[in-house]
């Protein structure tokens, strides 16, 4: 584990290990997740897998990495920032929080949902819940999309900061230091007149 761990370090970064424990989790989570059938839940259980990993990973990323203040805080954020854009781009997340329908579970194989809660009644509300479900999702994967380029660009212009800040003064437009010779008046090179005589 050692090993793996320094090769992706030296590979990827931290940043990229973090995140790439990140999608782990998202794939663990995504496997056991379904929506259950009543309206209060769905909120409720949807927070919970929404902000529970974003709070550990940003407590992860507080604790566990060696890193100074201000560096630790935006790695901390983005590692939110990313935790929540895998929950949108997965879609059935938001598409179960905003179901306010009773039905029963089934496999929809027009929505790609293994547990879609389908409503009890008349084929009429059934194509209608569907809808409600496929817009919810386009809406939630178009915000994960968006965060993961919120995510990118800050990434990016943390760099790039940080770049600009480790860069010598020599570049910034400081007057340069004249070499210890260059500097020296002509007549004090030149012998004195006693000498010359």
């Amino acid at each position: 584990m050692k090993h793996l761990d320094q090769l992706l370090q030296t590979n990827v970064g931290r940043f990229g290990t973090f995140h790439l424990g990140l999608l782990i989790l998202e794939n663990t989570v995504d496997d056991n997740f379904f929506c259950p059938c009543k309206h209060d839940y769905n909120h409720a259980i949807c927070f919970l897998y929404a902000f529970v990993p974003a709070i550990a990973s940003l407590l992860g990323t507080l604790c566990f990495m060696d890193l100074d203040g201000i560096e630790r805080i935006v790695y901390s954020l983005l590692n939110i920032l990313t935790w929540l854009s895998l929950f949108f781009l997965d879609g059935r997340y938001l598409a179960c929080a905003y179901s306010n329908w009773k039905g029963v579970y089934t496999k929809s194989d027009t929505l790609g949902i293994e547990k879609w809660c389908k409503p009890t009644g008349n084929e009429t509300s059934e194509y209608r819940s569907q809808e409600r479900t496929l817009e919810l999702m386009a809406i939630s994967q178009f915000t994960g999309f968006v965060l993961m380029i919120v995510v990118i660009g800050g990434f990016v212009l943390f760099k790039y900061c940080k770049r600009c800040k480790q860069e010598p003064l020599a570049n910034t437009g400081a007057p340069e230091q004249p070499p210890p010779d260059e500097g020296v008046p002509l007549q004090s090179k030149q012998m004195p007149q006693e000498e010359q005589e």
